[in-house]
């Protein structure tokens, strides 16, 4: 199974239509929020508690779980964050789990929950446009990559690249040093991608 970036960046744009926010201020989360549930038709209640000494060990180090109730008209998506991790991890977190609401990934189908493994932001199995992934990785890949193009929109993103150095960059779009590296990641291999095509159709 291929996953194909340009598809994550649609649902990415969309979501960013919906909301008015500043070039160099950290998007507000609950805006995040607003737009998925209007564009995925469902309710969005989050939650968070220490998962320390309430779940069991495998579960304890997970960013957040993500259970679809299908009993009122509208589905509602419950998301429980882990409050142990700090603030930044925990914004992450929160739009890492709307990227799989918005993304429609296949977990929900049985209304069977997420727990949610994005323990250091990376992207990591990345090759150009599209790149290939353990299935069972895969759904976690995409809404980092979705977390990662909402939290810090392109445009905005690569002004304060010229601007600012990365501890700068990671304050203003409330992230981690980590996740900015990732998102400076994913824009050199879309414009290598558009290197590539460019290239390739010169010379034929």
């Amino acid at each position: 199974m291929a996953i194909v970036i340009n598809d994550i960046e649609k649902k990415v744009n969309e979501v960013l239509k919906l909301i008015k926010y500043d070039a160099e201020k950290m998007l507000e989360i609950n805006k995040i929020k607003n737009a998925v549930e209007t564009l995925s038709h469902t309710n969005i209640e989050a939650f968070s508690f220490s998962f320390k000494n309430e779940l069991s060990k495998n579960l304890r180090k997970c960013g957040a779980i993500t259970k679809l109730d299908k009993s009122n008209d509208k589905s509602t998506y419950k998301i429980i964050l882990n409050s142990d991790n700090d603030m930044k991890y925990q914004r992450f977190s929160l739009a890492h789990e709307f990227g799989h609401i918005i993304l429609n990934v296949p977990n929900f189908e049985n209304g069977d929950f997420i727990a949610s493994f994005h323990i250091n932001y990376k992207v990591n199995h990345i090759s150009k446009k599209a790149y290939n992934l353990d299935p069972s990785l895969e759904n976690e890949e995409k809404a980092n990559i979705f977390a990662l193009l909402v939290l810090m929109p392109q445009d905005s993103f690569i002004d304060c690249v010229i601007k600012y150095d990365i501890i700068k960059i990671a304050e203003i779009f409330g992230v981690t040093v980590e996740a900015v590296l990732s998102r400076f990641d994913l824009i050199k291999r879309k414009l290598s991608v558009q290197n590539e095509y460019w290239y390739i159709n010169k010379w034929r």
